[in-house]
């Protein structure tokens, strides 16, 4: 009786994990199904959401990522906190603010919008440290040598702003992104989660200290939505 019980309990287990193993689909499906509800909207997102494994003292994850095809419906605006030759370079680079101490003010009056992207020259990243890093800090913006906006590079990073995309992650792990647009072809949506997921799990798109080593990722469960349709779990 007791070996039955356990037999029973044991194909039980098995059964609902083939069960939930077979309600998921393929990137590909999931389009599918998703530009049917979101047809007539073709600029509607498509959604990643990817829940990570939390480890011990967990930090959030955060980065940059240049995906295939970009998902954004509108470009880049790239501030340059520089001065002098520095400043020129940057102009020329195609940055769209650019200015020193004097910028620095503009923002905290409102007088000056907020970017999308902000970079540093290294010289004047104390200063916007000491005045704008609650500024700029919560919306991701605050220039950090880890990630690449603190640099001497500027044109190189300006290049590299207007191409990457931004992410982050929350406290319990789970990462956000948007990966395409409903008028995207499956194929390409695919390979931007494919970019996504691989740089993920061997850190390559994650910001790490300089010197550190790489943030591996586990990755638990992956699910695709849009903005008027159903979220659909991933094969991993």
């Amino acid at each position: 009786m007791q070996r039955s019980f356990v037999n029973y309990f044991q194909k039980s287990i098995i059964n609902n994990a083939k069960a939930k193993q077979s309600a998921r689909v393929s990137v590909i499906d999931a389009c599918t199904q998703l530009k049917q509800t979101d047809s007539k909207r073709p600029w509607s997102a498509y959604e990643l959401v990817v829940v990570t494994k939390k480890e011990k003292g967990h930090i959030p994850l955060r980065g940059m990522v240049e995906l295939p095809h970009d998902p954004r419906k509108t470009r880049e605006v790239v501030l340059v906190f520089a001065e002098g030759a520095d400043a020129k370079a940057a102009k020329e680079a195609g940055a769209d603010i650019v200015g020193g101490e004097e910028l620095v003010g503009d923002l905290l009056s409102g007088k000056q919008a907020l970017p999308t992207k902000a970079l540093a020259h290294p010289s004047l990243l104390p200063q916007v440290q000491k005045n704008l890093a609650r500024m700029l800090g919560p919306k991701g913006l605050m220039p950090a040598e880890k990630r690449g906006t603190v640099t001497t590079e500027l044109a190189k990073a300006i290049n590299e702003a207007r191409g990457k995309v931004t992410w982050r992650g929350d406290r319990i792990g789970v990462v956000r992104l948007g990966v395409g647009r409903i008028q995207f072809d499956s194929n390409q949506v695919e390979e931007n989660i494919k970019k996504f997921i691989d740089g993920l799990r061997n850190g390559m798109i994650i910001d790490t200290a300089p010197g550190q080593p790489r943030r591996l990722t586990t990755i638990e469960k992956i699910y695709l939505s849009s903005t008027q349709g159903r979220a659909y779990e991933l094969k991993l």
